[in-house]
């Protein structure tokens, strides 16, 4: 309850970029791995109720993230933390610790998070807030808000002729806008081979650095891993609500569903599509009894269920999904 205060959010003067206040990453990570840790506990000593607060423990946290105003380094914050509570809610489901009321809740949680619109949001604010700096508030400019190698981008915004700082804002605007255009707030999707332009785009900026594009190639990120990532996230958010929705029915059945398509209207009032692509998600019942649930991954191309866990590499060429076992 203390989460959904005013008071808990960040506050300051969002007008200036350099003296919007940025959240600290360290702490609320610690802590988002505490809830999580504390959550596997509680399942494996039988206490589904302890660990469902455990959860909504790490969702008040993303709460407190979400202010108005979401900046880049927000919202990676924001999609580090909803992959936690995910992964919580994953481990108990992958080991049947959930009973169907929690696996109910979990399912409503995981179907409210909306991980590309957060994406989006927070591009639109990078792209105002560089706008805002270079065109409107360059004034203000001190060589204190600039740290190390940025004291070039200070003399630029703070000495240099307008014209070079409206030459690179109309660079700037115009590859978040391309970004912001290759995501869809309404579905949760992303268009891979339109990002995979911008990324380009990025690369070919940072390689070719002058006057007229320097404030940009000192703000781009690694484009290309944040959208990657917030996918990869939301793809999780859809697996967990089927894997909900499969949980259920086994537990009232005594078996998971030949095809997706037997859940609803049931179990799921409409089925989610996959984030890369739109299309429905991939579902086997293996010959043991248990089942896989899977997405294509990055490279849009279906392996059939082959997952690779913890090398970021072999992940963005394999699926994204995971195998619920027979209990």
């Amino acid at each position: 309850a203390a989460a959904r205060r005013p008071a808990a959010y960040l506050t300051g003067d969002y007008s200036y970029p350099p003296s919007a206040p940025i959240p600290r990453f360290n702490p609320i990570r610690s802590l988002a791995r505490s809830a999580a840790a504390r959550c596997e506990a509680h399942l494996l000593l039988g206490d589904s109720a302890a660990a469902l607060r455990d959860i909504e423990l790490l969702e008040a946290g993303r709460h407190t993230i979400a202010s108005p105003d979401f900046t880049l380094v927000s919202g990676m914050i924001w999609i580090v933390v909803a992959e936690l509570e995910l992964n919580a809610a994953r481990k108990g489901l992958e080991r049947h610790l959930w009973d169907a009321e929690a696996c109910a809740t979990l399912q409503r949680k995981a179907s409210r998070l909306q991980v590309v619109s957060r994406l989006a949001n927070t591009l639109k604010t990078e792209r105002s807030w560089a706008y805002e700096l270079a065109v409107n508030q360059w004034e203000k400019a001190k060589p204190t808000d600039m740290e190390g190698d940025d004291k070039a981008t200070f003399a630029l915004l703070r000495y240099g002729p307008r014209g070079w700082r409206l030459q690179n804002c109309a660079i700037h605007n115009r590859l978040f806008s391309e970004l912001i255009a290759n995501l869809d707030p309404k579905t949760q999707q992303v268009s891979v081979s339109g990002l995979t332009t911008c990324d380009q785009m990025a690369r070919d900026i940072v390689s070719n650095v002058g006057i007229y594009n320097y404030f940009t190639a000192m703000a781009i990120p690694a484009f290309d891993r944040v959208i990657q990532q917030a996918a990869r996230t939301q793809t999780q958010a859809s697996l967990t609500v089927l894997a909900c929705a499969l949980e259920r029915h086994r537990l009232e059945t005594g078996s998971f569903p030949d095809r997706l398509e037997t859940l609803v209207p049931k179990y799921l009032a409409a089925a989610p599509v996959q984030t890369v692509n739109g299309a429905p998600f991939l579902y086997r019942r293996e010959t043991d009894g248990g089942c896989t649930l899977w997405s294509v991954g990055w490279d849009l191309k279906d392996d059939g269920g082959r997952f690779e866990v913890g090398d970021a590499v072999k992940e963005e060429k394999a699926d994204w999904g995971w195998r619920m076992p027979k209990p």
